[in-house]
């Protein structure tokens, strides 16, 4: 009868603790988007994060960014679209 009311206050326990959780807010998420000369290549993403800090001026702000190559030829130019998100 003891060992069985010990495990009982231990399972109700570690469910407790296991299922504490603390509330977290949530992130506000900032997106722009940009059209950029050249095509993506292989590190497009990184060529949008480098593009994007260097044209808002803050290198430390943490970017996200997707690069896609423009599906048509503009004035004999091909360009990419680089979608960027960050916490704001």
């Amino acid at each position: 009868m003891r060992s069985s009311t010990l495990s009982m206050v231990s399972c109700v326990l570690m469910f407790l603790i296991l299922h504490h959780t603390k509330g977290s807010e949530a992130v506000n998420v900032c997106s722009f988007t940009d059209q950029l000369p050249g095509k993506c290549g292989n590190d497009g993403s990184n060529k949008c994060v480098n593009a994007m800090q260097k044209k808002a001026l803050l290198p430390e702000v943490k970017l996200r960014c997707a690069c896609f190559d423009h599906p048509t030829v503009i004035l004999g130019r091909k360009k990419h679209i680089c979608n960027c998100r960050q916490d704001c």
